[in-house]
């Protein structure tokens, strides 16, 4: 009985002890890395258009062709292309849409996604 007292006081010690230590070494979460991607058009000896993706540039002289070089497949003949049609092509690879700037002559979407 007169060791009870000893023995609670080492037990909250412990357990203070083993708290406070646990504490100490959680971390925080991992910040994801991203990778980045720009879509644009312009005037440039004609029109062309373009995706940048780090290293890798697609490029296209008009958006049919640039949805033809992104996708490997060719728009339907009676469909007239358009932004939205690449801009759905790069959301459903996992690009999102993080911000727009506009050009003299046509906007650029930058985008991001998770490094994969």
């Amino acid at each position: 009985m007169r060791y009870l007292p000893i023995v609670a006081v080492l037990t909250l010690a412990f357990i203070s002890f083993t708290w406070f230590a646990g504490a100490q070494t959680t971390q925080s979460p991992a910040r994801p890395a991203w990778e980045y991607a720009t879509f644009y058009m312009g005037p440039n000896v004609g029109f062309s258009a373009g995706v940048i993706q780090g290293k890798r540039e697609v490029r296209g002289e008009n958006l049919a062709e640039l949805y033809k070089n992104l996708t490997g497949t060719p728009l339907s003949p009676d469909k007239l292309a358009s932004e939205a049609d690449v801009l759905h092509v790069l959301g459903s690879d996992g690009w999102e849409l993080v911000s727009v700037t506009d050009g003299p002559w046509t906007p650029t979407f930058y985008f991001k996604r998770p490094v994969r």
